[in-house]
């Protein structure tokens, strides 16, 4: 009966009303909480914005939509085949229905088809997006902007005046120098190599090219983090190569990590300055009884890997901050130094050094009084003297770097650079052995 439904209906209401396991009489609904925030703060809710969706999210969501679309496809599909065939056997459907259906069919069909287009562009320029990203990290171009001193004057090894510019293009010429380090080293046989190596000379490079080079290849009797930091500690301008007897430190400025200080002896000028913990530029400038000026300015840069220390070295050809070099001598060198373990000792490491210059084929070669057999035999003894725990009749000897002869120069600071090198060596050897003394002493 009529009341029998009444009753009925007010009891399912009664019911439905009723508090459940999972919603307590205290808990408010989601949508009466929210009003409630309206009526007491006046403002509805914000909705959370939603981020930028990266490529790797559309792609999947990419596949779960055209999923879903080859089902609901499959279901219209048999729809329109159920319907095609009861209108072909209909006669009451007029051939104007059938052509306004046709059409309606091709306009759907368009629609999707567009969809499908719009999605791929999105896609597309999220990739390109995601994939300019990466390309801007190495070698540090996306900062570099659209000046003119920017793209393509780091590449001729030209820094400009700008803080920023300047920057990132001492960073793009070092990562590049990086990069080139693994066929350099096999064009010199350095590469893989295990037995000592001692030679400065000149050579010719497969593109034709002719450069003045010397080359280090020794096994040290200590770890490769060791002699690393050693080494570093020679190219940042903590231990550079002694100049003279009366230097003197004219300047110091420490700001952060960036800082710079310069040293002037006579008529030379060594400024070095650092960008970062692991980046340095060097600047020397020295004139010549003759009056030329002779420019070297290098950037030095520190990289740190998980089986090894690499070190590299370019020089830069023009500075903006730095006129004078238009008119004098500028230097052109670059080179590597790897320190690696050997892999059946790891408390010993191999040093592998390679320098060069661009060299004249038609001047004569000319090298300094320390190199040759002197040099192979001041090495051995070095390396010999650290084997045996005594490195402490090390002779410095003294060289005159005022040189017309830019191989001559070159040769020269690349024999003051070997005894810095040695020195930090030698000391950071006799560091380690006294902890290690020390450890075992404790035990």
């Amino acid at each position: 009966s009529s009341e029998d439904i009444v009753d009925k209906t007010t009891s399912d209401e009664s019911d439905n009303s009723s508090p459940t396991p999972t919603q307590p009489l205290h808990q408010k609904h989601p949508r009466q909480q929210q009003q409630g925030e309206v009526l007491l703060t006046g403002k509805r809710p914000s909705k959370r914005k939603a981020g930028p969706v990266r490529f790797e999210t559309r792609q999947k969501d990419e596949i779960l939509h055209l999923q879903a679309q080859v089902i609901e496809l499959k279901a219209q599909l048999v729809k329109s085949q159920s319907k095609h065939s009861l209108m072909s056997t209909s006669d009451s459907v007029s051939a104007w229905e059938r052509a306004a259906r046709r059409e309606l069919a091709e306009k759907n069909k368009s629609l999707r088809e567009n969809e499908q287009l719009q999605s791929a562009v999105t896609e597309q320029a999220t990739f390109i997006k995601h994939m300019q990203n990466i390309f801007a990290k190495k070698p540090r171009l996306a900062t570099m902007g659209g000046d003119a001193m920017s793209l393509d004057t780091w590449q001729e090894y030209k820094l400009a005046a700008q803080a920023s510019l300047r920057e990132a293009a001492i960073h793009a010429i070092a990562d590049r120098q990086f990069t080139r380090q693994q066929n350099a080293f096999i064009l010199a046989g350095l590469f893989e190599r295990t037995d000592v190596l001692f030679h400065a000379g000149p050579r010719t490079l497969p593109d034709g090219s002719h450069v003045l080079e010397y080359i280090y290849h020794m096994t040290l009797p200590a770890p490769y983090g060791v002699v690393g930091n050693a080494c570093w500690q020679v190219y940042n301008g903590e231990r550079p190569p002694t100049m003279a007897d009366n230097a003197e430190r004219v300047c110091a400025v420490r700001e952060c990590m960036s800082f710079a200080f310069a040293i002037e002896i006579g008529n030379r000028m060594h400024t070095t300055e650092a960008l970062d913990a692991r980046t340095v530029y060097v600047k020397y400038t020295e004139t010549l009884a003759s009056g030329d000026v002779n420019h070297v300015n290098v950037i030095h840069k520190h990289y740190i890997e998980p089986d090894r220390h690499v070190i590299v070295w370019r020089a830069v050809l023009e500075d903006a901050l730095r006129p004078a070099m238009a008119t004098g001598n500028v230097q052109n060198e670059w080179g590597w130094i790897v320190i690696a373990p050997v892999p059946e000792d790891p408390t010993q490491c191999r040093l592998a050094l390679l320098g060069q210059v661009p060299h004249d084929v038609g001047s004569p070669v000319k090298v300094c009084p320390c190199a040759g057999e002197e040099l192979m035999d001041n090495i051995t003894s070095f390396v010999q003297n650290l084997s045996l725990g005594d490195a402490s009749s090390l002779v410095l000897p003294s060289l005159d770097d005022q040189h017309a002869d830019a191989d001559v120069n070159f040769m020269n600071r690349g024999k003051r650079l070997e005894l810095a090198l040695q020195v930090s060596v030698k000391d950071a050897v006799a560091t380690y052995r006294a902890q290690l003394a020390t450890v075992a002493g404790a035990l």
